[in-house]
């Protein structure tokens, strides 16, 4: 398997409204490090988000976080190469550029709506869009 040290899988588009509007991207990240590939759990939004647990919550308000060190506790995943090929099975290869390979692992083609932009499929946008591509 030649990928790069770095490798994003999307798994879930953007809709129209990516930020703070509730129809986030969210993608993990696998960073080759000595083991194998670190984990991490990423999203568009703005708000809190942890990338251990791929959860929206405020580091201060978890269990995992220590009040008297002030950083996080929590392991993030190590997997294999083995596994990440097997995270990869499903997954559309997107593009590879000097620093990251991208994978679309949503199970359809981006489609966004004709009149605001956005992934249809990911989050119908009221327009019927997504009826037209069924």
């Amino acid at each position: 398997m030649n990928v790069a040290r770095r490798v994003k899988v999307v798994t879930t588009h953007a809709g129209r409204r990516p930020n703070n509007g509730g129809e986030y991207e969210f993608f993990t990240i696998f960073d080759k490090v000595k083991d194998g590939w670190e984990v991490s759990h990423r999203t568009s939004a703005e708000f809190s988000y942890c990338p251990v647990y791929g959860d929206f919550q405020e580091c201060r308000n978890c269990w995992d976080w220590d009040n008297t060190l002030n950083e996080c506790r929590a392991k993030r995943e190590i997997i294999s190469d083995a596994d990440l090929k097997k995270e990869l099975e499903e997954c559309v290869f997107e593009y590879k550029d000097d620093l990251e390979e991208v994978y679309d692992g949503t199970g359809h083609e981006y489609t966004p709506c004709r009149h605001d932009g956005g992934c249809v499929i990911c989050y119908p946008c009221g327009h019927g869009c997504s009826e037209e591509h069924q």
